[in-house]
């Protein structure tokens, strides 16, 4: 069976939504701990391929963080493998530091609960990332973020989405790495984790846990649907299959 191993920074950041497809799309799925000494050996048991998952940390700090300089090399390492990885909020971060893109603070403060990202022409012919968006509508959707971080493009990496207040929305990194700064996976039981933890992160941002609350109960389930359809788009790509509804020949193919 085909293995994705999910390397998780954080106990409220799981791979929730994106394990359950990669599960019903025939994947298994293995989950490994970085900053408790968890990462596997991949060339002794390497896995088909990788999901990087959020946290709090800023990838800045990774001098003070040893475990994560260990991810980073390893993640470098994976690049060169051309393993194909999936990498969500810090996820996104860590594979653009990975590729030497710079990461960093970012400049208009924390962007937290509902907001458009728009694709790009790169975004909508993307494999993945067009799967975000429904056939013959416009390029913009609504996704749930939760960031204060940012991060210039690694060098050759593609431009996928955007939003108003940041540029850097979703990449594609070589033919089959992927970042997405805003999350897919969550569900309304980790919004409301979320907002227990860190509510006060949503005030600053100028917004409220009622807001947030709100438009979640309008905005989940179209967010949950298209993450499904980018997941599953995923999955194909890991066993080496043209994604559903693409059209042409092998993903490793794309530039």
């Amino acid at each position: 069976m085909t293995t994705v191993l999910v390397l998780q920074h954080h106990e409220a950041e799981p791979p929730a939504l994106i394990a359950d497809v990669l599960r019903e799309a025939g994947c298994a799925v293995r989950v490994a701990w970085p900053g408790r000494g968890e990462l596997p050996d991949r060339r002794g048991d390497p896995p088909a391929a990788l999901v990087l998952m959020g946290g709090p940390m800023a990838v800045y700090e990774a001098a003070g963080l040893p475990w994560m300089l260990r991810e980073l090399a390893w993640l470098r390492s994976a690049l060169e493998d051309g393993l194909p990885m999936l990498g969500i909020c810090l996820g996104s971060q860590l594979l653009a530091a990975a590729g030497r893109g710079e990461v960093y603070a970012g400049g208009r403060g924390p962007e937290i609960g509902w907001a458009p990202i728009r694709l790009t022409a790169a975004g909508l012919a993307d494999p993945l990332v067009g799967a975000l968006v429904d056939p013959g509508a416009a390029p913009e959707v609504s996704v749930f973020h939760w960031h204060g971080d940012t991060f210039n493009l690694p060098p050759g990496a593609t431009a996928l989405a955007g939003s108003t207040r940041y540029p850097q929305q979703a990449f594609r990194l070589g033919p089959l790495a992927w970042g997405l700064q805003f999350h897919i996976e969550v569900s309304a039981a980790i919004v409301e984790d979320w907002l227990a933890r860190w509510g006060a992160d949503a005030e600053r941002a100028g917004t409220s846990a009622a807001r947030i609350r709100e438009e979640t109960a309008l905005r989940l389930e179209g967010l949950r649907a298209r993450g499904a359809r980018l997941v599953r788009r995923f999955a194909a790509i890991v066993r080496g299959e043209a994604p559903g509804g693409m059209q042409g020949g092998a993903p490793a193919r794309l530039l």
